[in-house]
């Protein structure tokens, strides 16, 4: 994948802040298979893992943080290449 590539991410999240949490208390928690949609802005160490950063393209109102998506690439299930196409035509 090249930079800025637009990508679909299957993924799995834990329905909790784990930030409080060791990894195995965050683990224990149910899990949920997540999608984003967003632009492919490479992978770093950030840790002591890889994180893939996701530059998405929505953003709510009233979101905590505007800005990139960090998903551990542990937790990812799938990533499709994906097209966007303009609805206003």
């Amino acid at each position: 994948m090249k930079k800025y590539d637009p990508i679909k991410v299957t993924w799995l999240d834990i329905i909790e802040d784990p930030s409080w949490q060791d990894d195995e208390e965050a683990m224990a928690f149910p899990k949920t298979l997540a999608e984003s949609l967003g632009f492919y802005m490479g992978e770093v160490e950030e840790d002591g893992m890889t994180v893939l950063i996701l530059l998405p393209t929505v953003f709510l109102e009233g979101d905590r943080e505007k800005g990139t998506i960090k998903i551990p690439t542990g937790v990812i299930k799938k990533i499709e290449r994906i097209m966007f196409y303009r609805s206003d035509k």
